[in-house]
Formats: structure tokens, C-alpha cells, sequence
């Protein structure tokens, strides 16, 4: 978050956005992703690997 403040501070007249941030400013907006969804994936390809069959621990 430190770099976007200072690279923010810099150029004024650009809008900035941070994944997953926690600080605003004048041109500084945060967002939050869904990371969830691709963990479920992964967990989906993993269960399909397995050779014990079994998929939830």
C-alpha cells in the first residue's frame, strides 16, 4: 500500500486502484476480488487427482 501512496502523491491527475487494499485517498480506491472462486476450482482439480478417493478431509 506504501508504493500506490507515494506513486499516488506523485501524480495527482491518475486514479489508482489497490486490490485488496484498506487506504484511500483523493486518487487511491481499493476493490476486493473473489479468490474464493478459484480456490474452489483448484480444490475441484485436486479431488479428481486423488488416488485415495477421497475429496473432503
Amino acid at each position: 500500500m506504501n508504493a500506490i501512496e507515494k506513486v499516488a502523491k506523485q501524480f495527482p491527475n491518475t486514479i489508482f486502484m489497490h486490490a485488496n487494499g484498506y487506504k484511500t485517498a483523493k486518487n487511491v480506491g481499493v476493490y476486493d476480488i473473489r479468490t474464493y472462486e478459484g480456490s474452489y476450482l483448484q480444490g475441484v482439480l485436486a479431488g479428481y487427482k486423488t488416488k485415495s478417493n477421497v475429496w473432503v478431509l
